[in-house]
């Protein structure tokens, strides 16, 4: 496989910035954390800002879904 993407999700004190970093030096593949807005942004024209906006919004949005699934 030539091409692949591994995406972690994670949450404050998961670890999951950690995890990132180790297996992306075991697998001698680039990692990127916030760097990914950079780049979008320089590419689109659009302000990091608003990737970074949308991103949260959208979070939100998970997050009040899942919420409202979990049975009372």
């Amino acid at each position: 496989m030539d091409n692949y993407v591994i995406t972690i999700a994670r949450g404050f004190g998961s670890g999951g910035l950690e995890i990132a970093k180790k297996l992306s030096e075991k697998l001698g593949i680039p990692w990127y954390e916030r760097q990914i807005l950079k780049m979008a942004s320089e590419k689109s024209g659009i302000a990091e800002g608003v990737f970074d906006e949308v991103d949260e919004k959208l979070r939100r949005k998970l997050i009040t879904r899942l919420m409202n699934a979990i049975p009372n």
